[in-house]
């Protein structure tokens, strides 16, 4: 198909991982593990996994919930922003450690212990839009 002007309109470069920015902003990732209570027969309005995204998504904007693993217990959430070491309001704490209380404070939702759940960053977290080369091959 001819172009529509005069030139051949620029493409943008493709980035070699898109999970590693998003609209030009940070992106912190998160993995959340319930030591081993399988979330996954909790899925409906009121069930475990539906709380626990209520809570990380009233406290950041996710991006990005991975799918469940290592017998459903484990997961990744990517949160659009930066969060340092700040009072959150429990004190000085990092933002992991927030949402891990948070979490915790769930308790138990329809049958599915929380109060031993973890959350801790992944390594290379946080990702900056700017650390991405293009790749323009």
């Amino acid at each position: 198909m001819p172009s529509l002007f005069d030139t051949d309109v620029a493409r943008n470069p493709i980035l070699r991982d898109v999970s590693r920015s998003f609209n030009g902003k940070t992106v912190r990732q998160y993995t959340v593990d319930t030591d081993g209570n399988n979330v996954t027969g909790s899925l409906g309005p009121d069930g475990a996994l539906r709380r626990m995204f209520d809570v990380l998504a009233l406290r950041a904007t996710p991006i990005l919930i991975s799918e469940t693993r290592d017998t459903g217990s484990v997961f990744d959430v990517f949160f659009e922003g930066d969060f340092p070491t700040d009072d959150y309001g429990n004190g000085e704490e990092t933002f992991a450690d927030y949402l891990q209380a948070e979490l915790r404070a769930l308790s138990s939702v329809d049958g599915v212990t929380l109060t031993a759940t973890t959350v801790t960053e992944a390594a290379g977290s946080p990702f900056f839009a700017d650390d991405v080369e293009a790749d323009y091959s």
